[in-house]
């Protein structure tokens, strides 16, 4: 029995070892790490409002990403408000995935956010 630390490396097609090289960041806007609460306000699919406060993870001009305990359905329009970094506006879920026993959810701005104060 062999032990190892972690996986085996990739072969190629001759049998060699070969080393992945990795995926490059396809986003047009680079992120920045944020770490403070973001509430989340929308409407799901029977028209109920809901609030749900989340923490941000990162973000930038386009998008952001957020942590919460609940998922959020994708394709939802949800109105966006960071008191911390005074800006508010509205977003598009892109997606949710769960981690653990949280959801990371992506969202994207199909405008700028403004400033709230």
């Amino acid at each position: 029995m062999r032990w190892s630390r972690g996986s085996a490396p990739d072969k190629d097609p001759d049998g060699t070892s070969a080393t992945r090289e990795p995926k490059p960041d396809a986003r047009f806007y680079g992120r920045c790490k944020i770490m403070c609460p973001v509430a989340l306000v929308w409407q799901d699919t029977e028209g109920h409002t809901k609030r749900m406060q989340v923490r941000g993870l990162d973000m930038s001009g386009a998008g952001a990403c957020v942590e919460s305990s609940k998922p959020v359905a994708p394709g939802s329009r949800v109105y966006v408000q960071m008191k911390d970094l005074k800006l508010m506006g509205s977003a598009v879920v892109r997606h949710c995935a769960r981690r653990g026993s949280k959801y990371r959810i992506g969202l994207e701005f199909p405008n700028p956010l403004t400033n709230n104060f």
